[in-house]
């Protein structure tokens, strides 16, 4: 492990290399401008409900009592101005000595009132050591010997690949270590193709876009009322995605890290296109209300948040399924109406469980005047909502009504599968069928208008004697399982059919047949048979009946 030569280093470099230290390895650390006082703090970081109070001094030989009298005062303010402290810490290129320590847990630890540490030397350098381009950053000479790096380097291409693929494979992996020195707060990945070179920024922590933000300063163009001029103004109100040719962009003024700048002097922008970014997903849901009473909350994971120059907001949420996905768009004003777009996509993979919540949520939209989205931690971002009528047009409603039945079906067979992917009419037919013999027992059906063939002396009895257009009643039973979209579902019993007034279309032919004299009284007639609006046929489930 190189040792850092502190006792050389001016104090103010040693303590900027010190605090990025700890905002690198301390998870929501942040340094305090001490710019009119640091209220005795020169990093802070949250911690067991309250704040961690790190304080960072230079010291490097043992301390003077002038010295500790510095770090007592810094302590006693701490604990005067960070009524929500917790933890102090003191941080300095220096391990204690036993004297050191026993002033630590005694004089230091009585003036703050909350559990005390030393960081020194030891473990400081330790953690450089994982992390050399920290180092490289700050330490003085660190850029001067970087140069020396990529001059050698440059020199060793200019030389050839005598060792092959090998070779290169060998030296990219050594210049991949380099990269990754070059900027204390952001990494770069180089991708070489014989098209060209695409180089990605990234950065090393959640914290490195507020240490070192890169700021961008475009001019762009387009013509009134056209695409590009919409996308635009989405950008520029709610930082929505912008894709964009080089005929829409006139200038572009970018302030990137690790020297990358050289590489935009002189050049012509062909295209331009602003993603957002990739943030952690983040628990919240969202409440649909009418005159401020909760109509529907449905859960969701939000995906992607963008914010606009212009101060809106655009956030994107996909509830647990990832069946719907909702895209909130909110103006500057707080008191402005908001923009949704919504969309609904139940795939093969969802049970219809699984497709339930978001498909109510979105069909009550329809009713809804207003959305609320809650956040633990954050104050509820509300909009107002100009129009939902447009709900209705996606079959929200026929969807939520189409899934219930489903899960009712699934339920009582025992028969799960997944949501089709596509329900023909006849798979619809099949579901309110099944649905209606298993909920309520019976379910009153259409005739299906088929023909029967019945001897000719029951056509002359009981068929015909009905008068000029004869009705007939009909029944019969079954136990072939239901089909819905291929998938079997048994059901627990005999399905039994009773027609009535089911209407005899043929009448004339069968009393011409009935006239041959070759027409004997076995001999077999078909009847044609029709509904009207008198013909009623239901179809119920008996589990006694046997089929017949």
């Amino acid at each position: 492990m190189t040792s850092i030569p502190w006792a050389e280093l001016e104090p103010l470099t040693a303590e900027r290399l010190l605090a990025a230290l700890l905002i690198r390895t301390v998870v929501g650390a942040y340094a305090v401008d001490g710019t009119g006082g640091d209220d005795g703090a020169d990093v802070t970081a949250p911690a067991d409900g309250g704040v961690h109070i790190y304080e960072i001094k230079s010291f490097a030989l043992r301390l003077t009592p002038a010295q500790r009298r510095q770090v007592e005062r810094s302590v006693t303010t701490a604990r005067a101005k960070r009524l929500d402290m917790v933890r102090w810490t003191l941080v300095m290129p220096l391990d204690p000595s036993p004297a050191e320590e026993r002033w630590l847990t005694g004089r230091l630890a009585e003036l703050a009132g909350v559990p005390v540490a030393w960081m020194g030397r030891t473990s400081i350098e330790a953690a450089f050591a994982e992390r050399p381009d920290l180092a490289r950053a700050f330490l003085p000479g660190s850029a001067q010997q970087q140069a020396l790096e990529w001059l050698a380097q440059l020199r060793q291409e200019e030389a050839g690949l005598t060792a092959g693929v090998p070779g290169a494979i060998r030296r990219g992996a050594k210049l991949r270590e380099q990269v990754k020195l070059i900027d204390p707060d952001y990494d770069f990945d180089l991708e070489l193709t014989a098209g060209g070179q695409t180089v990605s920024v990234r950065p090393k922590d959640a914290g490195a876009l507020q240490r070192r933000p890169i700021q961008t300063g475009m001019v762009l163009a387009a013509a009134v009322g056209s695409p590009e001029a919409a996308a635009i103004e989405d950008f520029h109100l709610y930082g929505a995605p912008l894709e964009l040719s080089g005929d829409n962009i006139a200038d572009v003024a970018v302030d990137l890290p690790g020297g990358l700048n050289a590489l935009l002097e002189g050049a012509t922008v062909t295209s331009m296109r602003v993603g957002p970014a990739e943030p952690e997903d983040r628990r919240a849901r969202i409440v649909a209300t009418t005159d401020g009473a909760v109509l529907a909350k449905l859960p969701v994971t939000i995906v992607e948040t963008t914010r606009g120059p212009a101060g809106g907001a655009r956030i994107v949420a996909v509830d647990d399924a990832r069946a719907v996905r909702l895209e909130m768009r909110l103006g500057p004003e707080p008191a402005l109406t908001g923009e949704l777009a919504f969309s609904m996509s139940v795939t093969s993979d969802h049970f219809p469980e699984d497709a339930l919540p978001g498909a109510r949520f979105t069909a009550a939209l329809a009713a809804a005047d207003a959305l609320r989205l809650e956040m633990p931690d954050t104050p509820p971002a509300r909009m107002r909502l100009p129009d939902t009528t447009a709900v209705s047009a996606v079959g929200a409603g026929d969807l939520v009504a189409m899934l219930e039945a489903l899960q009712r079906v699934q339920d009582a067979t025992g028969t799960p599968f997944p949501v089709p992917e596509q329900m023909l009419l006849l798979d619809r037919q099949m579901l309110t069928f099944a649905d209606g013999l298993l909920t309520r027992g019976e379910v009153e059906w259409w005739w299906p208008g088929f023909t029967v063939t019945l001897p000719a002396h029951v056509v002359r009895d009981r068929v015909l004697p009905g008068g000029a257009i004869p009705r007939i009643g009909m029944t019969g039973s079954g136990s072939a399982p239901v089909v819905i979209a291929g998938h079997e579902v048994p059901l627990d019993g005999t399905i039994v059919m009773e027609a009535k007034n089911v209407v005899v279309t043929n009448p004339l032919t069968l009393t011409r047949q009935l006239l041959d004299p070759r027409c004997r009284p076995e001999s077999p007639l078909v009847v044609h048979l029709e509904a009207d609006a008198a013909t009623k046929v239901v179809f119920r489930l008996d589990s006694n009946a046997p089929p017949r």
